[in-house]
């Protein structure tokens, strides 16, 4: 639920970050963007070092486990499952108190809903917007993963140098616009 939590509180500051540079200049939203994308970026950091559990990295260390025969199809399948309902438990639980605040009013509340409007256009493009929301997740999937193998691998051993690589990850999927399942979550909520 803590991964879910920061996530959600993360991605408020994500839009919050875009709106303040859209309110100095329209002309400097991609630069909001790739600014909201770098403080998103630090959400994988907290979870790591807070010892959350994050759907997307689990779909990595329980497919390596089934791999190598440390872990069950069936385990592996009930760890994702009850992690991402704890994902999805504390964005819900972000959502609800985000909803009772004002930290939602003016451009924050229209890059949201603007974003969530984005996102189901590809469920109404039929086919071909689920074949490119599909493979938007693929590739977010694969930098989250990618990120976490760096840390996990032991190859790393500069705090340093791991932070860099979580926020780098999520800033280049956050800023490319892959789809993330959590965030999505928190996000629709």
């Amino acid at each position: 639920a803590m991964a879910g939590i920061l996530i959600g509180i993360f991605y408020l500051a994500n839009y919050s970050v875009i709106a303040a540079f859209v309110d100095i200049s329209p002309k400097d939203a991609k630069l909001g963007a790739i600014f909201g994308a770098l403080t998103f970026g630090f959400c994988l950091v907290f979870i790591y070092y807070s010892k959350s559990e994050l759907l997307t990295s689990n779909m990595m260390v329980t497919t390596i486990a089934v791999y190598f025969r440390r872990m069950s199809v069936g385990r592996a399948l009930m760890v994702m499952t009850l992690c991402y309902l704890g994902n999805f438990l504390g964005g819900v639980f972000m959502a609800v108190m985000v909803h009772f605040t004002s930290l939602l009013d003016g451009r924050p509340g229209e890059l949201v809903s603007a974003a969530v409007d984005h996102k189901l256009a590809y469920v109404s493009a039929g086919a071909t917007g689920m074949t490119d929301l599909f493979f938007r997740a693929i590739l977010c999937n694969f930098m989250i993963n990618i990120a976490m193998l760096l840390i996990y691998n032991g190859f790393v051993k500069s705090d340093g140098v791991k932070v860099a690589a979580m926020v780098v990850a999520v800033l280049l999927f956050a800023f490319l616009g892959f789809e993330h399942s959590v965030a999505n979550t928190v996000l629709f909520t």
